[in-house]
């Protein structure tokens, strides 16, 4: 189910094929890691963070991590090494670079031109459905890029 991305570029840009064979691999798998009680990404605590390892063919890892804030803004990152593959954004009005505004939730991509970055632009595609928390946006990231979670989310949910 996972999305071809170069329908979201313009002629002069393309996508970038080693992210994409990482990111279409078939039958990838992870599992929820115990988020436990330190202090994460912008010191969010459980069950406002949620962090997973994801598995690929040839032994292949990479990581799915999870936040959200409390204005209840979503964001969930699929990670390679050093590289952001894909990010799933719920904050309204992202604007790509080539100045279109994207409403609404969102899932951004690198591209030749704009790789993904902390701070750098990058192009996103809008998604047509509305994601109302972490655990929703989790599952919703999983189903698109057809990861199993072999452990199942009520690990991350516990007994709140």
């Amino acid at each position: 189910m996972t999305c071809n991305v170069e329908r979201y570029l313009p002629d002069d840009d393309s996508e970038v094929p080693s992210i994409e064979r990482l990111v279409h691999q078939p039958h990838l798998e992870a599992i929820v890691l115990s988020p436990g009680s330190q202090r994460t990404r912008h010191r969010f605590r459980p069950p406002n963070n949620v962090k997973l390892e994801v598995f690929g063919r040839q032994g292949l890892t990479m990581w799915l991590i999870g936040y959200s804030n409390s204005g209840g803004d979503v964001a969930i990152e699929l990670k390679h090494q050093d590289r952001t593959l894909r990010k799933l954004h719920t904050h309204d009005g992202h604007h790509n670079p080539d100045r279109k505004l994207v409403e609404g939730a969102h899932m951004h991509f690198p591209s030749r031109k704009y790789p993904l970055s902390q701070n750098g632009y990058s192009y996103a595609y809008g998604l047509e459905t509305t994601i109302e928390s972490l655990v929703d946006g989790l599952l919703y990231f999983c189903d698109r890029m057809d990861i199993s979670i072999l452990n199942g989310i009520q690990t991350y949910l516990g007994d709140r």
